[in-house]
């Protein structure tokens, strides 16, 4: 057994041509698929996300939070707000849990707007100039 990667299994698949070639098969043209597409689905791992999605008002993000609020649970508003998501660790929603507010019975979280640096578009852990509070 050759040790291969997921790059291989979906390009050039050598290991695969290989073990092809040599149960007594030929390839037809050098243009046929060789990638092992079964192979690395079965492979492939995906890394688990972790993150805690937070919507954070700045542009027109600020006046979509506000119809949020109010909102029966729109989902062409959520479709809009995707734009104004960022994601965070569990240990940066603690650090941040007294600045953080739930919609939506709980489904979504908004930042204080003075937490979201606008110039650097970025979260910060300490208030950015006034603190106002959306929802």
């Amino acid at each position: 057994y050759i040790a291969t990667t997921m790059v291989d299994l979906l390009s050039s698949n050598r290991q695969g041509i290989q073990a092809f070639m040599e149960s007594g098969h030929r390839l037809e043209r050098s243009t046929d698929l060789c990638q092992a597409f079964g192979t690395a689905e079965t492979a492939f791992a995906a890394i688990p996300d972790e993150t805690i999605p937070v919507l954070v008002p700045y542009g027109e993000g600020k006046g979509k939070l506000l119809q949020l609020s109010s909102a029966q649970r729109n989902p062409s508003l959520l479709r809009e707000l995707q734009p104004y998501i960022v994601s965070i660790s569990s240990s940066q929603c603690r650090r941040l849990e007294n600045v953080l507010h739930p919609v939506l019975d709980g489904a979504a979280l908004i930042l204080e707007e003075s937490y979201y640096d606008s110039a650097h578009k970025g979260l910060s852990f300490e208030p950015i100039g006034k603190t106002t509070f959306i929802v």
